[in-house]
C-alpha cells in the first residue's frame, strides 16, 4: 500500500507517519534509546499542551538550547505543534552571544539544559517570560541566581501528565523557524524559514540520496543546525526511514556505530572525511552497510581514495542555511570535482559584480532564485534592507564564488570573503586546500590570506598531519610548487595540533586570520625556512 501524501509540516508529517507506523523505530540515541513514530508523536503532543498551559500561541518564539538527543526530538516537534516559530541556539552561546539570539528574535520561552541556567540568569532579557527546564527535577543548577528568578519556570517532565494536545490547523507556508547564522562577519541573523521551505529541504535529501524505509542515517550534527535537522531528519520522517543520532562525530566509536547501527548513509563536510581516511587501513573497511556519503567540499583525490577504500559512493552537494540544498551531484553519474545540476525548485545562475550573468566556465558569484513559492527562505529576521540587499534583482546572492563548467555542472570555488588576492592574483583558499590536503602526510588544512608588507594578502596554510608524520616544511612547498601555480603557492607554513571548528566541523577561519602569523610559523622567504622570528 502506497504511503499517503505528507504535508510538508514537521509536526503533522509525524502524525501522518505515527498513524501509519506508530512501531516503527525512527531514532536511536548514543545510549541505544529508541522512540518509535507513535512514541515521539504522542510525546511532542503533550510537550505542545504544556507550551500551550503556558500561553505559547501561534506566531511566538520559543528559542531551544539542548544537546541531540530524544529530548530535543520531541521539543522539536511539539514547539511545531503550537503554531509557534522554534528558535534554535546554538549551545555554544553564552554572555552576548546567547543575549543577541534571544532579544533579536524576541523569544517569549525558552526550553534549555537545567545545566546551561545559569547563563540565562545573567543576561537582561525583557521579552522572556517563562524557561522550560529540561534535566533532573529539583537539579541544584535550577537554584542559581537571583530569588525569585526573573522568568517562571517549569520541567519538561510535567508535560508526561497532560493529555495530547488536539492538533493544530496549519499551512505549508507558515512560519516555522528562525535559524541564526554563524555571524563570523557581524552579528548572527535570522534566516526566517516556512515550514515549506524547511521540508523542501528534506525532499531535496531523499530525492539524491535515494532514501527507502530500508535506510539508516548515522546523524552527527547538532540540531540547531539545518543539515541534522532538515536534511537528516526531515528526509528520513519523508522516507519512513531510521536515524542513528549522536550528539558529535567521534572517530574512535564512529565505525562501531556504522556496523552496530547497520547505517547507509550520512552527511559530512570534507574535514570528516579526511579524518575517516587518515584511520589505519582495516580488513573490517568494507564490511558494514553504509553506500552513501552525501559530503561537500571534498577534492576528487579524496573521494577516489575513500570510495575505494570503504566501498561507499560518494557526492557533492552545495547549499546553505538560507536555501538548503540547491545543486547535487547524482547517484551513478558523478562528474568529481563538481556540486552537480541545479535541482528542479531552483535555478541557479554565475553573476559578475555587476550583477550581469558570465559565460560558462567564468568565475563570479553563486545566485540562486526559487522556480516555485516557498522553497528558500523567507527574509531575515526582522532585518528588511539585509533581506532587500541578499535578494537584490530577483536573486538570493550566497556569497560564494563559482562557475558553470562546460557540462552544466555548478564547481563551487570559494566563499568570496574567503578568497585571497596576492600580487594582482585572485587566489581559491580551497584550490589550495585541495593540493595541500592530497599530501600523503596531511590529514587536514586551512588556507587563508594574512596581510602582506608589500600590499594586499599573502597565502597561509595551517596544517595537521597523520599521526606519526615529521615532514620538513620545504617537502610541503615542493608538493605545492608541482601542484599549484607559483602565486599561489603559500608563503607561511603552520603546524597546528588541531584548527578551530563549529559544531558542523566547518573551519573557522576568523579566527585563523586573527591569529596572523604566529612565532611558530615557516616562512618560505627566510633563509633555510627558519621561523618567523
Amino acid at each position: 500500500m502506497p504511503a499517503p501524501h505528507v504535508p510538508l509540516i514537521p509536526s503533522l508529517a509525524l502524525t501522518v507517519t505515527a498513524e501509519r507506523l506508530p512501531d516503527r523505530v525512527f531514532v536511536t540515541d548514543e545510549q541505544r534509546r529508541s522512540v518509535t513514530y507513535g512514541e515521539l508523536a504522542d510525546r511532542s503532543a503533550r510537550i505542545a499542551a504544556l507550551l500551550d498551559g503556558i500561553g505559547v500561541r501561534r506566531g511566538d518564539r520559543v528559542a531551544t538550547m539542548l544537546d541531540p538527543g530524544l529530548d530535543y526530538l520531541a521539543v522539536w516537534f511539539g514547539v511545531c505543534a503550537t503554531g509557534a516559530l522554534e528558535v534554535p541556539v546554538n549551545t555554544a552561546f553564552s554572555g552576548d552571544f546567547l543575549r543577541h539570539v534571544l532579544v533579536d528574535s524576541g523569544a517569549s520561552a525558552a526550553i534549555i539544559d537545567v545545566k546551561w541556567l545559569p547563563r540565562l540568569v545573567e543576561l537582561s532579557l525583557p521579552d522572556l517570560r517563562t524557561v522550560v527546564l529540561v534535566g533532573a527535577a529539583g537539579s541544584a543548577s535550577a537554584s542559581v541566581g537571583p530569588d525569585p528568578l526573573p522568568f517562571q519556570t517549569v520541567w519538561l517532565s510535567e508535560a508526561s501528565r497532560l493529555r495530547p494536545a488536539p492538533r493544530l490547523a496549519l499551512r505549508e507556508t507558515d512560519p516555522g523557524s528562525v535559524m541564526y547564522t554563524s555571524g563570523t562577519t557581524g552579528p548572527s541573523k535570522g534566516v526566517l524559514h516556512t515550514h515549506r521551505s524547511f521540508f523542501t529541504n528534506s525532499v531535496s535529501a531523499r530525492t539524491v540520496a535515494e532514501l527507502t524505509e530500508d535506510d539508516v542515517a548515522y546523524s552527527f550534527f547538532p540540531l540547531f543546525h539545518i543539515t541534522a535537522r532538515s536534511f537528516v531528519l526531515g528526509a528520513s520522517l519523508l522516507a519512513e526511514a531510521s536515524v542513528l543520532l549522536r550528539p558529535h562525530f567521534s572517530l574512535s566509536s564512529f565505525w562501531e556505530d556504522v556496523r552496530g547501527g547497520g547505517v547507509t548513509w550520512f552527511p559530512a563536510m570534507g574535514a570528516v572525511v579526511h579524518l575517516l581516511l587518515a584511520g589505519e587501513p582495516s580488513a573490517d573497511d568494507r564490511a558494514h552497510r553504509l553506500r552513501l556519503v552525501c559530503a561537500s567540499a571534498v577534492t576528487p583525490e579524496v573521494r577516489r581514495r575513500f570510495t575505494e577504500r570503504f566501498g561507499a559512493d560518494m557526492i557533492d552537494v552545495y547549499g546553505m542555511t538560507e536555501t538548503g540544498t540547491v545543486s547535487s551531484q547524482r547517484i551513478g553519474a558523478v562528474r568529481p570535482g563538481t556540486s552537480g545540476t541545479p535541482l528542479p525548485h531552483v535555478q541557479i545562475a554565475i553573476h559578475d559584480e555587476a550583477g550581469r550573468p558570465v559565460e560558462a566556465s567564468t568565475r563570479g558569484e553563486i545566485v540562486v532564485r526559487p522556480l516555485e513559492p516557498d522553497v528558500i527562505f523567507r527574509q531575515y529576521w526582522g532585518r528588511p534592507q539585509e533581506t532587500l540587499e541578499a535578494c537584490r534583482d530577483l536573486w538570493f546572492h550566497t556569497g560564494d564564488a563559482g562557475y558553470f563548467d562546460e557540462h552544466g555542472e555548478l564547481v563551487f570555488v570559494d566563499r568570496i570573503k574567503d578568497a585571497i588576492r596576492r600580487r594582482g592574483e585572485n587566489i581559491s583558499s580551497f584550490e589550495v586546500e585541495r593540493v595541500v590536503a592530497e599530501h600523503p602526510d596531511v590529514m587536514k588544512c586551512a588556507a587563508y590570506p594574512v596581510p602582506s608588507e608589500w600590499s594586499e594578502d599573502e597565502v597561509m596554510v595551517s596544517v595537521v598531519l597523520r599521526p606519526g608524520a615529521t615532514p620538513a616544511p620545504d617537502d610541503l612547498w615542493q608538493w605545492c610548487d608541482a601542484g599549484l601555480p607559483a602565486f599561489a603557492v603559500p608563503r607561511f607554513v603552520r603546524y597546528a595540533d588541531d584548527l578551530p571548528v563549529n559544531a558542523s566541523q566547518r573551519v573557522l577561519k576568523h579566527e585563523l586570520r586573527a591569529l596572523g602569523v604566529t612565532p611558530e610559523t615557516y616562512d618560505r622567504t627566510a633563509q633555510s625556512a627558519r621561523t618567523v622570528p
